[in-house]
């Protein structure tokens, strides 16, 4: 799965169970765990699938995010080229 267009952003959302690198069984939640090599770190994508919301928190050199930030479908499209990078390497 290849996010190319906007209306991609929901159907990835749809699907992320199907390329999430695990499932947190006490949390009840997805995750999927994308290297950022431009800030040298990571940045790991969360879906609560009970809850329908999407999370996610960054973690590098420079900063580490405290908690989880709620992502909306317009910052997903933004993070597009990064979560590409990262599916295509699940391909």
């Amino acid at each position: 799965m290849i996010i190319k267009k906007e209306i991609d952003v929901k159907h990835f959302i749809v699907h992320f169970s199907n390329v999430a690198d695990g499932y947190d069984q006490g949390n009840q939640k997805y995750y999927l765990v994308v290297s950022d090599e431009i800030l040298e770190g990571e940045i790991c994508f969360m879906l609560y699938p009970f809850e329908g919301k999407v999370t996610y928190h960054r973690r590098n050199k420079q900063f580490c995010d405290w908690k989880e930030i709620d992502i909306d479908n317009d910052v997903l499209w933004n993070y597009r080229k990064l979560l590409n990078r990262g599916l295509k390497k699940l391909i």
